[in-house]
């Protein structure tokens, strides 16, 4: 229930209140969305995929680059997030996922500027 609030907001509301509103809830927000990650994860290796939720994810996770990139330059969650990335970068993903990865991938390596390589772990 909180995932389809989080994803029904995220597709409605403005630049301006996704930016304050991912700012005041960054830790509520990003535990939503991994825990959703981690269960849509586990129905994909019962057998059940879908796109929409699939979707819904890069675009939860694309905003929290976005609106979130001062945090993650602190390092906050980075190595949550390279493991989801490399996730959606699986070799046996669909093409279309794992193209949206690669530009999820590219968000998160301007947001993460400043860290080395090695401070990522990835």
């Amino acid at each position: 229930r909180r995932w389809k609030s989080l994803t029904s907001y995220v597709e409605k509301a403005g630049s301006e209140d996704l930016n304050k509103f991912f700012n005041e809830n960054f830790y509520m927000i990003y535990g939503v969305f991994f825990d959703s990650f981690t269960a849509y994860e586990a129905s994909c290796k019962k057998g059940k995929h879908s796109n929409t939720e699939v979707n819904d994810m890069m675009l939860v996770l694309s905003n929290v680059l976005t609106h979130l990139s001062e945090l993650i330059r602190k390092k906050w969650q980075t190595r949550s997030i390279a493991a989801v990335l490399e996730k959606l970068l699986y070799k046996e993903n669909k093409i279309n996922v794992r193209l949206s990865g690669f530009q999820l991938l590219w968000s998160f390596l301007e947001a993460v500027q400043t860290l080395e390589a090695t401070q990522i772990d990835l």
